[in-house]
Formats: C-alpha cells, structure tokens, sequence
C-alpha cells in the first residue's frame, strides 16, 4: 500500500509545468532575459514546494496499492494513444495544423520565424517544448527530419500521458472514498465525464456529439484531451490544484502555470480564483485580519510567477493577431449582440438551441448536485458563470466559449465524482442484489425491462437511425423523474429485496440516483470520441507519418497561429532571441 499525498502530487505538478517554461525562455529570449527570467521562476517554484503544509489543503493523501497505481499508469497511456497522441492510431481533425506547428518546431531553428511573410510562431507551444527539445536533437543529430518527428511524437505520448496521470492522481486523491477506495471509478468518471450532448445529437454530427447546440459547446474532458490536448492537460491540472487549496497564497502561481499553455481557459481559473479569494476572505473575516489575507495575496511565490510568466507570455501572446483586438478580438457574442455591440433579436433557432443548452450541458447536473453542494458558494458561482459565458466570442469561432468553461467543467466534474463515491453502493449491497433475486425473480424481470427501454430509446433511435427529433429531447428529464420515483416505489412494494432497498435505501437522496442517471447519459460524447477514431483507423490507418507537409506558414487560413510583423511587437523588441 502506498500513500499518495496531495502535496508530492503538486509539487510534481509544478514541476511538470515549469520544466517546458525554461525550455522556451532559453530557446525564445536573449540570454540576459532567459537568465533573469529562469531565477525569477526557480525562485517561485522552490517557494511554492518549500512554504507548504498538509494543512494547507482539503484532502492530503489517500492510500493505493502499487498495482492499483500500475493500472493508473496504463489507462493514462491508453487514454492518450486513444485520443492519437503521438499519431499511432487516427487522430482528430485538430491534429492536422498541430502537427504542422510539431514540425516547425522540430525543423526550424528558435524562436521559429517565418522570413518570407514576415511572421512569427506565436501560439500556445508549452506543452510540445520538451517534445520538440527531443525531436530537435534527433533532428539535428541525424540530419533526417523524418527522424526529429518520430522521436519528438514518441516524447510527446510519454509526457502527455504522465500529465494525465497526475491529472488522475489529483482527481482521485479529491475525490475517493476513506482509505483510497474507488480510484477507477474516479478515473472512470473523469474519462468519461460530460454534458448530456447525446440530447442534442442531429443528423450529420454523430460521429461528434459536441456539435449537437450548433452555436455553443461546452467540451468533455475526452473530447479536450482528443481536440486540444495542449490546452487541457495544464488546465486540468492547474484546476484540479487550486480547487484543493484552503489558502490563497498559491493562487497566482497556479493559475499563471496554465496560462502558457491556455490562456482561454486561464480566464475561467482566473475568476476561479477571484471568487474562492473572496470566499476564503468572507468566511475568515472573524479569524483572519485584512492586512494577512494581502500578504498571502502577494506572498513570494505569487509575486514572483506574476514577474517571469506574467511578463514574458502577456508580451508573447500579446503579438498575436487575435491578440490584437480588432474583429477578431474579445467582444460579445456575434450570436446576440451586433458590431456595435447592442443587443440583437437573435433568431428562433439562436435562443432555442441556447436553452437546451443550458439545460442538457449544466443545468440539469446542477439541479442533481444541488443538495450537496447549495452551501457551497464556488458551485453557485461556478453555474451563473457558465450562463454567461457564451455571450462571449473570441476570434472567429466559439473558442472561448468551449475553453474558458473548462475549469468550471473540472469543478462540476470533481463535484459529481465526490458526491457519487460518497453514497456508491459498497461490496455488501453489491452482494446482496444477486440474494434479492432469487428471492424475488419480480425484481430481476422489472430491472431487466426498465433496463432494456432504455436501451431501445438511447441506441436505437439517436444511433441507429443517426438523429433526434424533437420528442426526444425529453428524454432526459422522463429519465431522471423515472430515476427519482421508480426506485423508492419497487422499494416499498418488495420491502425484502435488497436490490432495492439496498441500493436505494432511505437516507439516500433521490437527487443521488438523478446524478448517476445525467452522468451516465454524459458518457455517450465520450464513447462517439473513442468510436470514431477507433474506426477511422481501421478505415485509414494511423496517423503516424514521417513526410513532413508545408510550413504553418504556406497555411492561409492558420493566421492566428502567428505574429505578423513581429518584428515591431514589444516581445521582439525588449525579449526575444535575435
């Protein structure tokens, strides 16, 4: 049996985030601005290691056993190879312009310019830095491009796959029940996590159930891993970290550590954050002076994250062209506000697929979570902050709305996971549903025909004949009222059986079994991401190709993906390697 504790798992998470940081400022900034830099961060992070107490956090350990852990470790690579890091298997339509930055990173010297369009490379590249480091030796080392890619995509499986790993370890230490029971049901929730997009699901988006709202999306946590990989794994873990600490001595460090690598999702820790400080500040308000809470406002390790990240990546990301602001930049929704920024009548279609929206994304989680967590002031937070944010737009498309809620995503998720494992039915009322049946075979006929509706209504309807009508769209509120009132009602009519009676005993909320029931229908987008690619690799083959394609460059449609006329930008004035 080993203990996990919380504070070895940030710590590692710190360094995992840190490590690509200094790989970009010495392969980025002049050699004064990389010194400078790496000491201001260094110094942060040993401040965050060193100045840190169990007592700082909700939850400091859990206990597993080493082969519990070893079976951690190969769903992490699983998952990962799944969702085609590394190009083993088929990979998403996203993969195509990353991989395109993977090679220019790996062939092209730092910082990766563009001389012939007067650009630069300016995007979020944390997460390949260490990669790219072990594809730029190979490169280098062979003269073969082919080479550089192959090493740089086997490094990026590894490293990726250790960020989901710590991501699970976080999440299963927040969430497990006393003594570390439940970590692969707490994996198993975090994989599989997801709004109820099955609801939504049309003709022509069912090989990806996010498309169902049209104008707006709220990504799972497969679906990021699978899309934008890059951005998600630092979020989770930078969520995941900030979510456990009782204090806010930390909160800035941990935050700026996603920026890099996310900075729409940065927005959505970032208000995280505002809202669990004045949280922390109300709460202590009798117990802790004003003038403490500052302090820990701007302790060393926070101060000095600000410095070095803060500085080097607002200057880096601030070239970028949807950066700039213009029509590209941060505004209101295009969906409910004109140029002007006045608000439009949005069409019928606009305000209908925003309502079932909300509804099947969030609402109805909520709804289930709500006697758990109503104390909780970050939950209520957290439900009117996804109301709102898709009347934000940033760039051309919704990215902010489907990135920016990603820790919010993350807190309903780690929510649902807790409550769940809390009330989950142990090892004896397992057991004692296959003594109820053969006491009473009633029981086992009633279960087996709810159980087979379900199926028919769920698979055969949306999957077989590949759309959903509007009738269908109230199937997930029928579920969850047959959820509430079907199980206590076979309980009081077979007051023996322990099919019932046991799993649905009295001091169990009904809202319990609501929660299981949403979750479950979550689980679909997860299963449509893994069916997909699983099939278009036995159609096309893997991804894994050693051509090196065109430039992002020669890629008119990647343009903010670059700095143009970067050579003005503050970035290249003041830090930049020349």
């Amino acid at each position: 049996m080993k203990e996990i504790k919380f504070k070895s798992l940030r710590s590692l998470t710190a360094i995992y985030l840190c490590v690509p940081l200094l790989i970009f400022f010495w392969g980025w900034l002049s050699p004064l601005a990389a010194s400078a830099f790496t000491l201001l961060l260094s110094a942060a992070v040993f401040f965050l290691i060193r100045k840190t107490d169990k007592d700082d956090f909700y939850i400091s350990s859990m206990n597993i056993t080493w082969k519990k852990l070893l079976v951690v470790i190969l769903i992490s690579v699983l998952w990962c190879v799944f969702a085609g890091q590394g190009g083993f298997i088929h990979q998403s339509e996203d993969h195509l312009v990353r991989n395109m930055v993977i090679k220019d990173l790996v062939r092209f010297p730092w910082p990766v310019t563009y001389p012939e369009s007067d650009s630069m490379l300016c995007y979020y590249i944390a997460h390949w830095m260490v990669p790219a480091l072990f594809g730029k030796a190979a490169f280098l080392a062979s003269g073969s491009a082919a080479a550089g890619y192959a090493v740089c995509n086997v490094v990026l499986l590894i490293w990726s796959s250790f960020g989901c790993f710590l991501t699970f370890m976080l999440f299963s230490v927040m969430t497990c029940r006393k003594g570390g029971k439940g970590v692969f049901l707490s994996v198993a929730i975090f994989i599989l996590f997801s709004g109820a997009d099955i609801i939504l699901a049309s003709k022509g988006h069912f090989d990806h159930l996010e498309y169902g709202a049209r104008f707006f999306q709220y990504s799972s946590n497969s679906t990021c891993l699978f899309w934008v990989y890059n951005q998600a794994i630092a979020a989770w873990l930078a969520t995941l970290c900030i979510l456990n600490e009782k204090k806010v001595k930390n909160f800035a460090i941990l935050a700026l550590f996603a920026f890099p690598y996310a900075p729409l999702p940065f927005i959505g820790l970032f208000l995280i954050c505002i809202a669990r400080g004045i949280i922390i500040l109300v709460k202590g308000r009798k117990t802790t002076k004003f003038l403490h809470f500052l302090g820990q406002v701007f302790s060393p390790q926070n101060l000095l994250a600000a410095l070095s990240i803060g500085v080097v990546f607002l200057l880096y990301f601030g070239s970028n062209q949807i950066a700039s602001g213009g029509d590209t930049g941060f505004r209101l929704s295009s969906a409910f506000f004109d140029s002007s920024g006045s608000l439009r009548c949005p069409t019928i279609n606009y305000l209908k697929n925003y309502i079932f929206f909300i509804f099947t994304e969030f609402l109805f989680l909520a709804l289930a979570l709500f006697p758990y967590k109503k104390k909780d002031p970050l939950f209520h937070f957290t439900v009117i902050a996804l109301f709102f944010i898709p009347f934000i737009q940033v760039g051309t498309s919704i990215d902010f709305c489907m990135r920016a809620s990603i820790p919010f995503i993350i807190y309903l998720c780690t929510a649902s996971a807790a409550c769940i494992q809390k009330d989950f039915p142990d090892r004896e009322e397992l057991s004692s549903f296959g003594k109820s049946i053969k006491q009473k075979p009633i029981v086992l006929v009633i279960a087996v025909i709810l159980f087979g509706a379900g199926l028919i209504i769920l698979f055969y309807t949306p999957l077989g004949e590949g759309y959903i009508t509007p009738w269908h769209r109230l199937i997930l509120p029928v579920l969850v009222l047959a959820a509430l009132y079907v199980p206590p009602f076979l309980a009081k009519k077979f007051p023996g059986s322990k099919l019932f009676s046991g799993a649905y005993r009295p001091k169990r909320k009904l809202c319990y079994t609501a929660l299981i029931i949403i979750v479950l229908l979550g689980s679909f987008t997860a299963f449509i991401e893994f069916r997909r690619e699983i099939s278009a690799t036995v159609k096309f083959g893997s991804n894994f190709h050693y051509e090196v394609d065109n430039t992002l460059a020669d890629k008119e449609d990647y343009y903010n993906f670059l700095a143009l006329g970067y050579q003005d930008s503050a970035f290249y004035k003041y830090l930049c390697k020349k």
